[in-house]
C-alpha cells in the first residue's frame, strides 16, 4: 500500500505538467512548455504546436448573406 501510494505521488507530477502544458498551448495558441511531440517546430517555446483544423470557408452550415 506504501509503495502504490508513493508511485500514485510521483505520477502526479507528470500528470500535472502534461496538462498544463496542453492547457497553455491550447489557451495562447503556441507553446510554452515543450510537450516532446515529434517536429522540432511543436516543441520550440513560442512555435505552432498544432495547426488547426477549420473549413477554408469558415462555419460549416452557414450559407453566405445570412
Amino acid at each position: 500500500m506504501k509503495v502504490a501510494g508513493w508511485v500514485f505521488v510521483f505520477s502526479a507530477g507528470p500528470a500535472w505538467y502534461t496538462a498544463t502544458a496542453m492547457m497553455l498551448a491550447a489557451t495562447s495558441g503556441r507553446t510554452v512548455l515543450p510537450l516532446g511531440k515529434f517536429t522540432k517546430t511543436a516543441n520550440r517555446p513560442g512555435g505552432r504546436p498544432v495547426q488547426a483544423v477549420e473549413f477554408a470557408a469558415g462555419e460549416p452550415g452557414v450559407h453566405r448573406g445570412q
